[in-house]
Parts: structure tokens; sequence; C-alpha cells
């Protein structure tokens, strides 16, 4: 139930679907778990030139934030990590 309120309130954005955004990342740019690439904001320069809007509305932080620790509690790391980092890079 969480996660459905999460996307309710995020609305739609590069977040919607972290697992379409880390199985893109593995097949274009060999991305597997917590690379040195990954580590960089090298991740997210790579979708923004492929012209993936990585915008964060500025009232859906904290939201973005409670979702990762969303996933964070529920052991899904990498898609924790991934917005983290996604919030960390558009701040």
């Amino acid at each position: 139930m969480a996660q459905q309120a999460f996307k309710e309130a995020l609305g739609e954005g590069v977040w919607t679907d972290l697992d379409a955004v880390l199985l893109k990342s593995m097949d274009i740019y060999g991305f597997s778990g917590f690379s040195n690439d990954f580590a960089g904001n090298d991740f997210f320069h790579r979708f923004e030139d492929q012209g993936i809007s990585l915008d964060i509305p500025a009232g859906k932080v904290t939201i973005l934030f409670n979702q990762a620790r969303l996933y964070e509690q529920t052991h899904q790391i990498e898609k924790a990590a991934v917005l983290y980092k996604l919030i960390l890079f558009k701040v």
C-alpha cells in the first residue's frame, strides 16, 4: 500500500520504474551493483545525454526520499541508492 501511495504522490518521472532504469543501465553501460561508475554522477549524466528527464519538482523531494527509505527497509538497496543519488545529483 505504501508503494502505491508513493506512486500516486510522485506521479511520472524516472522513479516510476526503477527496475527498468537499473536494467537499462546494465544493458547499455555495464552497470552491475555498486560499481565505480555508479559511485559518481556519470550514471545520471548518461541518462540526461539520452534525453531522459531527471528533474525533481521541489515539492516531491521529501516524498522521493521517503520512498528510498521504504526501499531500504525492504532490502531493495540498489533502488534506494539510485533514489538517494538522484536527489543529491539534482540538488
